[in-house]
């Protein structure tokens, strides 16, 4: 997650897709028709039985790949906006969408917590945590510097100088 945009009063995080999974689904959903078309199309009647065969690849690597994208990870995004004092939380994958609404009042704090993977390496993770103890993370990975810029910006944002300072790396 990072910024999307930042205003005085606005502060949108997301992740930056080119495209929606949707899009691509419909899109690699295409493909196989599109291809028999042509196939058949281009060859003579002898050559079906030779060009269904030739196809069975083509259509076992879509349904993989339309699999992939049914089950994909969540996508989040949030939205923090002084004029209406809402923290607004966006989860969605291919099949559902579910946005919850806070007082901007109820951020108890923004943290970069260190964990470590199987192998030993550090990763962190910027976490958003509710005076009510529900934590949303928002950032996870292995790069220092973005995730503290993140947690740097929130609180900026939020004017909690008192967190701001304790980022260093």
């Amino acid at each position: 997650m990072q910024i999307i945009e930042q205003t005085p009063t606005l502060l949108k995080l997301g992740n930056r897709r080119y495209f929606n999974s949707r899009f691509w689904l419909v899109l690699v959903s295409l493909i196989p028709p599109l291809f028999i078309i042509g196939t058949l199309y281009f060859t003579n009647a002898k050559k079906y039985l030779e060009a269904y065969i030739l196809l069975f690849f083509p259509f076992l690597a879509t349904a993989i790949l339309c699999m992939s994208l049914l089950f994909q990870k969540e996508n989040s995004a949030c939205l923090l906006n002084k004029k209406t004092n809402k923290l607004y939380l966006t989860i969605s994958n291919t099949f559902k969408s579910v946005i919850e609404s806070y007082p901007l009042d109820d951020i108890k704090e923004i943290s970069v917590l260190k964990e470590f993977d199987s192998d030993g390496d550090p990763y962190y993770q910027v976490q958003l945590i509710l005076k009510s103890e529900k934590i949303f993370c928002l950032r996870t990975g292995y790069n220092t510097r973005s995730h503290y810029a993140l947690a740097q910006a929130i609180n900026d944002f939020l004017e909690n100088p008192d967190q701001s300072e304790s980022y260093s790396d």
